[in-house]
């Protein structure tokens, strides 16, 4: 029995991995469009900000 259950681990190996890179991969990308999304949302409100100041009469125009 206690062959068995070490075959049955060591053949469980390889699936361990892929499913450990898969994981990391995903992990990564997850984590990688978090801080572009934090980095564009950023840019943007520099934009708005941008915007407001170089048309801050912008009641008059309209």
């Amino acid at each position: 029995m206690f062959i068995l259950k070490l075959v049955g681990k060591i053949l469980l190996l390889p699936v361990w991995l892929i499913l450990f890179v898969i994981g990391l991969a995903v992990k990564m990308t997850v984590q990688t469009y978090a801080v572009v999304r934090g980095i564009l949302g950023f840019l943007f409100t520099l934009l708005i900000i941008a915007t407001a100041y170089c048309y801050h009469d912008w009641v008059q125009v309209a």
